[in-house]
């Protein structure tokens, strides 16, 4: 399902609030700082490099390699030290064992220990505004603590060697990884931590 959305999202130095007299509650003052990364240049829907799964081929994800890497290096973590990651999943076929494909080699040896879900399966593809909205998911789960389920997955795809999240989970998270990866190489990996 294609949708159009929209999501803002403000944020606030806690130096400027106490300035302005903002009263907020403690809880609020521990802010998730995020980081960013793009890679362009190598398009999500121009395969780089086919693999061949049973009778279907498809695409290993190199730039979304990168874009999970890059973003890793500029946050300071190591994929060892994620605690949760909010796929892209389009829910199609090739795009999500491409995606599959590439958090396996993103994540080698940890693979198997890092949750995965995506939130689009619950809200829709909202286009533009999709990853937005699946990162403001990512800073309510990483504030309330738990991990955002998969709501129509039954059968998991012998590709994904890490465990997907079908239900609400309670869980201790100081890192979340958040992919993006939009037609034409617009490719956004986003670490979110938890601050104390």
């Amino acid at each position: 399902m294609l949708q159009n959305g929209a999501l803002n999202c403000f944020r606030r130095n806690l130096s400027t609030c106490e300035v302005d007299h903002v009263t907020m509650p403690a809880a609020q003052k521990n802010l998730s700082v995020f980081y960013f990364r793009a890679i362009r240049g190598l398009k999500t829907t121009v395969p780089q490099r086919r693999v061949r799964l049973g009778p279907v081929s498809f695409a290993n994800g190199p730039a979304a390699v990168m874009s999970m890497q890059a973003a890793c290096a500029q946050a300071g973590v190591e994929s060892s030290q994620i605690n949760y990651i909010n796929a892209h999943g389009t829910g199609t076929l090739l795009n999500d064992a491409a995606e599959s494909a590439a958090i396996n080699r993103w994540a080698g040896d940890s693979v198997g220990k890092i949750p995965v879900s995506s939130t689009k399966a619950g809200i829709g593809h909202l286009l533009g505004a999709a990853g937005a909205v699946e990162a403001a998911i990512c800073l309510m789960a990483l504030r309330g603590q738990w991990l955002p389920p998969m709501s129509t997955t039954q059968t998991p795809d012998p590709v994904c060697q890490f465990p997907l999240v079908q239900k609400p989970t309670a869980a201790t998270l100081e890192y979340i990884l958040s992919n993006s990866f939009g037609f034409g190489g617009a490719n956004a990996t986003l670490v979110f931590k938890k601050t104390s």
